[in-house]
């Protein structure tokens, strides 16, 4: 999640605080997964650019 967040903080429309809690259902999930549901959740808080993506491509 850190890395989601450094990979994507200059993308952010306003400066925040964020607190960010792994639950145990992140446990198994590969970055790429962790990067879309990271990026999604921002994008509902309208705190990215609808346009936004990941930064590396999903594994094939």
């Amino acid at each position: 999640m850190r890395e989601c967040f450094r990979l994507h903080q200059h993308e952010l429309l306003q400066r925040v605080d964020l607190v960010l809690v792994a639950r145990r259902s992140i446990v198994g999930r590969g970055f790429h997964s962790v990067e879309r549901h990271f990026l999604a959740l921002l994008k509902k808080a309208e705190l990215l650019p609808p346009d936004a993506a990941a930064v590396y491509p999903a594994a094939p």
